[in-house]
């Protein structure tokens, strides 16, 4: 059996490729804390390849256990904070601004009907760096550019202390005389 490595893969947007273009890494483990995480990824994923290639570009073509998608941003929003917080979207400038693009509607009403169709799928949105907001897919995880998670909020630690005072008997009153 071949010995798998782990990878991450950052996407980064990019203006001549819809989707962005990868930077793959080699890590050792999925520890996020632990990534050097470049200052442009919107988002990032780790996958495991038997790829023998030093080049890890070439892992992209088999890769095994992939995970969720993580998000990069510095808060998440609600759906109605995020309505709230948008900036009104700048009009369409130059000699082809009111020219028809798509389905009957020029570019700044093409702009509208996406976010309004962002905020009936999503309820929750992660504001990014560079100030965006993206909606939050139900499977993705948003972390800061630290690696803490801010989406969906990890569960609360218990301490030492904690489970102390759960064991304590609780204390009982005398009634009071009547």
């Amino acid at each position: 059996m071949e010995k798998m490595r782990t990878f991450v893969e950052f996407i980064v947007p990019h203006k001549k490729i819809p989707a962005g273009s990868a930077i793959v890494h080699e890590v050792k483990d999925r520890d996020v804390k632990k990534l050097n995480i470049p200052p442009n990824a919107v988002e990032f994923y780790f996958f495991d390849s038997p790829s023998k290639s030093a080049d890890p570009y070439d892992a992209q073509d088999d890769q095994h256990n992939c995970s969720a998608f993580y998000q990069i941003g510095v808060r998440v929003v609600d759906a109605a904070e995020a309505k709230r917080l948008r900036r009104k979207p700048r009009a369409a400038r130059g000699e082809n601004a009111n020219k028809i693009v798509a389905i009957g509607l020029t570019q700044s009403q093409l702009r509208e009907a996406f976010w309004q169709t962002d905020l009936k799928l999503h309820s929750h949105f992660v504001v990014t760096r560079s100030g965006k907001m993206r909606g939050i897919r139900e499977n993705n995880i948003v972390v800061n550019d630290r690696g803490e998670q801010l989406f969906p909020k990890p569960p609360a630690t218990t301490t030492e202390k904690d489970i102390t005072l759960l064991s304590l008997p609780a204390l009982r009153r005398r009634p009071k005389n009547e």
